[in-house]
């Protein structure tokens, strides 16, 4: 329901004199995962929304919000719901930028607060970003911190393929546990369309039992005019995601 309410937000903002203009971009989205936990908890199906708004004050000053709505569905049960919202603040130079950002995150009933740190560095046809980020879920007593590094490599400025890799440590009372996440995944803008599609693979690697997750989505740019545009003045900062992808879509589903 948050994402529902980002999406109708940014569209709003478009709709509103004085800031619908090239200053402000907006993205909205559905998608369909199935995450494969293996013998034990089976393979998932979640279903998503997501939107996203940012708005440049012409000085090198952004705020970006996003969000994420997902509905899963276990086998044999249904459902849980899982999400996330993220605000950011941050500058956003011609070949850099750097932010940072709170938010919420909750796989029912429980929920958690984050923080954390991004940057991006721009190049002719790539783009190479990072975020560290920490979620504290004080109802159950679990916290966690991640590391993650991706980047995107523009075959043209409407076709992207995507590589990242990240590390998660997660505390929950005097248990310990880390895992790595492997990614890799592509994006398609039809042309003269605000419309893409994205393909994408995702693994879960923790002391040898891992989490597999294919996911297929639908984007529409309100705003930027191509996918590399979106990656150098849309909101394309990812910190609040990648926790939400590598704590809520894992640990997150199987509280």
């Amino acid at each position: 329901m948050r994402s529902i309410m980002l999406g109708a937000a940014a569209v709003a903002l478009l709709a509103t004199p004085g800031l619908a203009n090239a200053q402000t971009n907006a993205v909205v989205g559905l998608d369909f995962n199935s995450v494969d936990f293996g013998s034990g908890p089976g393979t998932w199906d979640v279903y998503g929304l997501n939107g996203a708004f940012n708005h440049d004050f012409s000085n090198g000053w952004e705020v970006q919000l996003d969000g994420y709505a997902g509905r899963a569905s276990p086998p044999h049960f249904c459902c849980i719901n899982t999400d996330y919202a993220a605000l950011h603040f941050g500058m956003r130079h011609d070949s850099y930028s750097m932010a940072g950002f709170v938010g919420l995150m909750s796989a029912e009933p429980f929920s958690g607060i984050d923080v954390g740190v991004e940057g991006q560095m721009q190049f002719t046809q790539a783009m190479l970003e990072g975020s560290l980020s920490y979620v504290d879920f004080g109802d159950i007593d679990l916290n966690a911190t991640n590391v993650q590094v991706d980047g995107s490599w523009f075959v043209n400025p409407d076709f992207a393929v995507n590589a990242l890799v990240g590390y998660t440590d997660a505390n929950e009372g005097s248990s310990n546990g880390h895992w790595w996440s492997y990614g890799l995944s592509g994006e398609y803008r039809f042309a003269n369309s605000p419309a893409s599609v994205s393909l994408g693979y995702r693994r879960f690697d923790e002391s040898g039992a891992h989490v597999d997750t294919w996911s297929i989505g639908l984007t529409l740019d309100l705003g930027t005019g191509t996918l590399q545009d979106r990656s150098k003045s849309g909101p394309s900062w990812n910190g609040g995601r990648s926790l939400y992808d590598n704590v809520g879509r894992t640990i997150g589903l199987v509280f």
